[in-house]
């Protein structure tokens, strides 16, 4: 998975729906899930000093969970520190509370296991169980409960299938390997690229740039 710098980060996650930057540009150059892995790795660099960007998700996958590849994210867990990973398990229990799906189910199971013994503290021990964040808890990060976040914090489904082909073509196709990888293809990325992206299999890739080949044929007749 493909790394990005905070201010591309902002950039995609504008496409996505988030307020981050008050203007109305952002890039797509990166698909969701590279964008939620790399929000896990800046949320547990900068945490105790900004809230804000996990808030933001937490609010955003209550509304958006279900156009995310999980198999991405769980493909991306060994690049992941075990602060990383608490918080995209943190994630995981919070998509799954809004779409009750079997791969988010999974996904926490897994984190969960990897992170066993893991304990991190923004406060100390000591307090109800019910004046912690719930979903870092989940996971070993001790951390006081948070506000939420108004949805008027977000953009609209509307805004985001205009601005994101990722989540469009997932509308579209179902969310699915053959939707991203023809998403891919639009941006003119080779197959090696899209295999390296885990958008999909050799065999995937190659068998969907055909169908690609196709729809370019169907437009114009």
């Amino acid at each position: 998975m493909r790394e990005i710098d905070r201010n591309t980060l902002e950039e995609n996650l504008n496409s996505l729906g988030f307020t981050l930057i008050a203007d109305d540009n952002g890039s797509n150059e990166y698909t969701p899930e590279e964008c939620l892995i790399a929000s896990c790795k800046e949320i547990a660099r900068s945490f105790r000093r900004n809230r804000r960007l996990y808030t933001l998700w937490v609010l955003w996958l209550s509304e958006y969970a279900r156009f995310l590849r999980v198999d991405i994210l769980n493909k991306s867990l060994d690049s992941l520190s075990s602060l990383e990973k608490a918080f995209l398990g943190a994630f995981a229990f919070n998509a799954y509370d809004s779409v009750q799906s079997k791969s988010w189910k999974d996904l926490v199971i897994k984190v969960k296991k990897d992170l066993r013994d893991f304990n991190h503290h923004y406060i100390k021990e000591g307090f109800d169980e019910d004046d912690y964040e719930e979903a870092l808890l989940e996971f070993g990060v001790f951390q006081k409960r948070l506000g939420e976040q108004p949805k008027r914090k977000l953009r609209s489904l509307e805004y985001i299938i205009s601005h994101s082909p990722w989540i469009k073509n997932r509308v579209l196709m179902t969310v699915s390997p053959r939707a991203d990888i023809f998403t891919a293809y639009t941006m003119n990325l080779k197959p090696n690229e899209i295999v390296k992206m885990g958008l999909g299999s050799k065999t995937q890739v190659y068998e969907n740039i055909k169908y690609c080949e196709y729809y370019d044929l169907a437009m114009q007749i």
